[in-house]
């Protein structure tokens, strides 16, 4: 799949020297760079939904109670 990306300046300069410095190509960083930023999204909102579990857990037990029913039966 093509996607087309407009950069400023700046940063098509700084790609541009990263490219002669890894020896890749503007496509393989900009890959290698959206692939890290996924993955660090996803990280960030499994981490947001494990603190949001363990303050439930902490004010109402029933409740966290009833919603760890729910994760274990693959809801």
């Amino acid at each position: 799949m093509v996607v087309t990306v407009r950069l400023d300046e700046a940063i098509n300069k700084d790609l541009e020297n990263l490219t002669k410095k890894l020896k890749k190509t503007k496509s393989a960083i900009i890959r290698e760079a959206l692939h890290s930023y996924l993955a660090n999204i996803e990280s960030k909102k499994e981490r947001q939904i494990q603190e949001a579990i363990q303050k439930c857990a902490k004010k109402d037990y029933r409740i966290y109670k009833e919603f760890e029913s729910l994760i274990d039966e693959d809801i």
